[in-house]
């Protein structure tokens, strides 16, 4: 964290480096922290929205499945536009921490992940997102 914000003295406009002191304040448990430099990252950058995605897991770990939720909720919004393999992956991801959090949504999310993409689900099978608990 120290090298970051002494890189991001140097270079405050700097998308990668917010990015990067984000991903390492939700490491060490500075969700707070994170944000701001999450929000200035997209904001400089709108291809930094991976961050979002990126600082999931170790809120999932820390069992804080609805702020994992709203992240990957932020990125959808974000990729509206993007590739259907990008969306399909994100609502997928939202699903996985839908099961894992108990929401009931959770298969009618992973349908739509299907709906998105169905080519990417039939060669992907296993994102990087099976990391998690097996859906079905």
């Amino acid at each position: 964290i120290k090298q970051y914000q002494q890189a991001l003295a140097k270079e405050p406009e700097n998308a990668g480096l917010h990015a990067g002191i984000a991903r390492q304040y939700v490491k060490s448990d500075q969700i707070e922290k994170s944000q701001k430099h999450i929000d200035k990252a997209i904001e400089l950058d709108t291809c930094q929205k991976d961050v979002l995605l990126d600082v999931v897991f170790p809120l999932v770990k820390k069992k804080d499945y609805e702020t994992a939720k709203s992240l990957v909720r932020r990125y959808l919004e974000l990729a509206a536009d993007e590739p259907a393999a990008m969306r399909a992956f994100g609502t997928f991801y939202l699903a996985k921490l839908e099961k894992m959090s108990g929401d009931l949504n959770a298969d009618t999310t992973l349908g739509q992940a299907r709906q998105i993409d169905p080519d990417l689900w039939m060669t992907m099978k296993a994102p990087p997102a099976m990391i998690f608990e097996p859906l079905e």
